[in-house]
């Protein structure tokens, strides 16, 4: 089925994309007589990205599609029910793979010294796996960033400051390819790179305003699976929106208590993060908690009367 720029397939559950625009990176690899090398690394990121894809199946992660894009492939996988340290495995296991592969093929030039393709294998793996750790978002490096400082400081916040990071670094990349083509060095993949970049950040914004609901829909499977589950504590003014209480609950592996207090700074009412969302269901996200309280007070009163 053809959508917008891409063809999609589905493969029993999973759903294969393929990003049309490809043909044009294609056809100027063509004329920059770039091919080999352009194949090459198409075929380096997919093994990079079956790195991820396996680290996932064994973390018990859903792997929902694979998408064919200028720049490679990308694993589309749903980590949501996994707990912090398998998600950063599965962010690692890219990076560790084209490592590995950088490693097999540098011991392969002692082997065959004359190949052209043995070192290009070589520089590719090791540009692949230190280019993925940069802390720039969509990059492996991103991920792990965001998942090592949203503990701290919230996905939101996080996600902030990496956008920002994510700029600065795409635009100094993109000039640095442009040097490059100034200076006779026949490779735009810097500048493919710098551009994928920025179109990859308003969708990494619009999935951050998702991430705290889909965090909020897999705590309550990581509670029961373990039991034990570390908790925060969030202070709020009764006059406040159960919306702007969402906003606070970003933190990942925490289990949100909301404590309301009147204008005296008296404990009015003690809520969980299940009874946030449950009110925000019933009512409206607009609605306070001092609202909220007047309407359950109404509702006990009708039941009793």
């Amino acid at each position: 089925m053809i959508k917008g720029l891409s063809i999609n397939f589905n493969v029993g559950s999973l759903k294969l994309t393929i990003h049309l625009s490809i043909l044009v990176f294609l056809a100027a690899a063509l004329i920059t007589k770039t091919l080999t090398v352009y194949l090459l690394t198409i075929l380096f990121i997919f093994i990079h990205e079956l790195g991820h894809t396996a680290a996932a199946i064994i973390s018990g992660g859903r792997v929902h599609g694979i998408r064919l894009l200028p720049v490679g492939f990308t694993a589309e996988i749903d980590q949501a029910a996994c707990s912090k340290r398998q998600r950063v495995f599965i962010y690692s296991a890219g990076p560790c793979v084209s490592f590995l592969f950088a490693i097999i093929f540098s011991i392969l030039i002692f082997l065959l010294p004359d190949s052209s393709t043995v070192r290009m294998g070589t520089y590719i793996n090791l540009y692949l796996g230190s280019f993925n750790l940069l802390p720039v978002l969509p990059l492996d490096g991103g991920k792990l960033t965001m998942e090592l400082l949203s503990t701290r400081y919230g996905t939101r916040q996080t996600g902030k400051k990496l956008q920002l990071v994510s700029v600065i670094l795409s635009i100094l990349i993109m000039l640095e390819g442009i040097i490059s083509l100034i200076n006779g060095r026949n490779n735009a993949s810097l500048i493919i790179i710098g551009i994928y970049i920025l179109m990859c950040i308003r969708g990494n914004r619009e999935e951050a305003a998702f991430m705290n609901i889909k965090n909020f829909l897999f705590r309550r499977s990581r509670i029961m699976k373990k039991g034990v589950y570390p908790v925060r504590q969030i202070v709020v003014l009764k006059h406040v929106k159960l919306s702007e209480v969402i906003k606070a609950m970003d933190y990942i592996d925490r289990f949100h208590i909301i404590n309301v207090l009147d204008e005296n700074f008296r404990v009015i009412k003690v809520m969980t993060e299940q009874e946030i969302l449950d009110a925000i269901i019933g009512n409206t996200p607009d609605t306070t908690f001092d609202k909220l309280v007047q309407i359950e007070y109404n509702d006990h009163n009708n039941v009793v009367n």
